[in-house]
């Protein structure tokens, strides 16, 4: 049996890799990953979050990601240098519901 380091990860390792990951909740998902970067205030601008990731300097997931435009979920983590971050949904409200519906006319 041949072991692969690339996908061996120690339970401390990883462990620590989302101990040191910020949580960030979108409204919804998908969102783009431009989008995210600047929400998470990562970049000031769309150009220069595209530059990271076209340099190959973020990854989605622990793989380096080049597509501007990909679609994150809740769940995915996203790095850029020295910060990772945790793709969260935003619980929505449910509506009360009243004992008579409404009357459409």
């Amino acid at each position: 049996m041949r072991a692969f380091p690339f996908f061996v990860v120690s339970a401390p390792a990883l462990a620590l890799r989302f101990a040191m990951s910020e949580t960030v909740t979108v409204r919804a998902e998908p969102i783009e990953l431009t989008q995210l970067l600047k929400f998470a205030g990562l970049f000031e601008s769309g150009g220069q979050a595209k530059y990271a990731i076209n340099s190959g300097k973020v990854t989605v997931n622990g793989a380096v990601e080049t597509q501007a435009r990909k679609k994150i979920f809740a769940g995915m983590t996203v790095a850029c240098g020295d910060k990772t971050l945790l793709v969260a949904v935003e619980a929505k409200a449910k509506q009360p519901t009243s004992a008579n519906p409404p009357i459409l006319r």
